[in-house]
C-alpha cells in the first residue's frame, strides 16, 4: 500500500556538495495541503560523504521523510529502477543531483497530472551557467544539456523525445505495465523508456511551470566533454530508432542527417568560424558530433565488415561489447 502521493527520487554518484543543494530545494516544496510526498535518495556507489550529507538533510527536513539507499555502482538505469522499487508513493517524480527545483515544482507536475488525467508529466529545464558562458551557449547547444521549454499540449510522439528523466512525474502503474529503465543503455536511458511508455498507450502531459534549474559547471563546457556528450547521444539515438522503428526508417534518417550535415551544419560551422561567432560555431560542432555518432553507428550496424567501428564505439559507447558485432 502506498503511503504517499508522490515519491521524489534522486539518484546520485560522488556529488555530495551539489546533492545537498538539490535536496534542500526538494525539502521546501509547497504542497498547499493537496498532496503528501517523500524524498528517496539512491546512492549509486559513491565514495565521498554522500551518506552523511543525506543524513544531515534528513534531520533538518524532519518530519519530511528522507530515505537513503546505497548500491554498488550499476549505472543510471539500475539506480532509477532501485528508486522506483524503494518508493512508497503512487507517483514517482525524478529530479537529478545537479538540479535545483523551484518551490512549486512538485505541485505543478501533480496539478497537470490530476487535471489532465495523464500518466506522465514532464516539466521545464533551465540551465544555470557560469557568467562567461551565458551568451556563448546558444539555444541549439543548450539542448544537448537538456534545456527544454515545453508546450502545455504535448503528443505522445513528441513526448517520447522531449521528456527527460531529470524532471518528470510518472504514475507507478506505468512502470508495472511498460517496465523500468533498460540497463543496456548508458546514454538515452530516459528516451528509451518514454518510447516504450508511448508504445504502451499511456497519455502524456506537460507542465511548463514545473521548473528545475540544471547547474552546469565549467568542467562540462570544455570541447572534450561536449564531444563526448553529443557523440554518445548520436549513438543512443540510432539504437533507439533501430529498436522501435526498424532498419528502413533508420536508413531514411541516415540520409536526412547526412544531407543536413553537408548542406547546413558544415557551411554554418565555416561561417561561425570566419565571423568569430563562437555560439554558432559551437552549436554546429555539437550537431556534427551528434551526427558522427549516429552515422557511424548506423553504418556499423548495417555492414560491420565494410565499416568496422570497434575502436570508435569502444571509445564513445560505454555499453559497447566487441562480441556484439553489428548488433545493438
Amino acid at each position: 500500500m502506498n503511503r504517499y502521493d508522490i515519491s521524489a527520487v534522486v539518484i546520485t554518484y560522488n556529488r555530495s556538495a551539489m546533492l545537498r543543494k538539490t535536496l534542500a530545494t526538494l525539502a521546501r516544496q509547497h504542497t498547499h495541503g493537496r498532496f503528501s510526498y517523500e524524498i528517496v535518495v539512491i546512492d549509486d556507489g559513491s565514495t565521498d560523504d554522500t551518506e552523511r550529507v543525506v543524513a544531515e538533510v534528513a534531520r533538518q527536513a524532519h518530519p519530511l521523510s528522507v530515505r537513503y539507499f546505497f548500491q554498488e555502482n550499476g549505472g543510471e538505469a539500475r539506480a532509477r529502477n532501485r528508486g522506483v522499487a524503494e518508493a512508497r508513493g503512487s507517483w514517482i517524480a525524478f529530479c537529478d543531483d545537479d538540479q535545483l527545483a523551484d518551490p512549486g515544482w512538485l505541485a505543478e507536475l501533480y496539478k497537470v497530472a490530476q487535471e489532465k488525467r495523464v500518466y506522465c508529466v514532464g516539466g521545464a529545464v533551465a540551465l544555470l551557467l557560469p557568467e562567461a558562458w551565458r551568451r556563448k551557449l546558444g539555444p541549439l547547444t543548450r539542448q544537448f544539456f537538456g534545456e527544454k521549454w515545453l508546450s502545455p499540449h504535448i503528443s505522445p510522439h513528441a513526448a517520447r523525445n522531449q521528456l527527460g528523466a531529470g524532471n518528470v512525474l510518472v504514475h507507478r502503474s506505468v512502470f508495472e505495465s511498460a517496465g523500468g529503465f533498460d540497463p543496456t543503455f548508458h546514454q538515452g536511458v530516459d528516451t528509451d523508456f518514454f518510447w516504450r511508455v508511448a508504445a504502451a498507450g499511456f497519455s502524456f502531459g506537460a507542465a511548463p511551470k514545473a521548473l528545475v534549474h540544471h547547474v552546469i559547471p565549467n568542467s562540462r563546457l570544455q570541447p572534450a566533454y561536449l564531444r563526448n556528450l553529443a557523440t554518445r547521444m548520436g549513438i543512443a539515438t540510432h539504437r533507439i530508432q533501430l529498436k522501435y522503428e526498424g532498419r528502413a526508417k533508420v536508413i531514411l534518417a541516415l540520409l536526412r542527417r547526412l544531407g543536413i550535415a553537408l548542406a547546413v551544419d558544415l557551411p554554418l560551422l565555416l561561417l561561425g568560424t570566419l565571423c568569430r561567432d563562437d555560439s554558432l560555431a559551437l552549436a554546429m560542432r555539437c550537431r556534427l558530433w551528434f551526427k558522427d555518432g549516429f552515422i557511424r553507428s548506423v553504418f556499423f550496424s548495417l555492414a560491420p565488415g565494410l565499416f568496422p567501428q570497434h575502436k570508435f564505439l569502444r571509445q564513445w559507447d560505454p555499453g559497447y561489447r566487441p562480441a556484439e558485432k553489428g548488433v545493438f
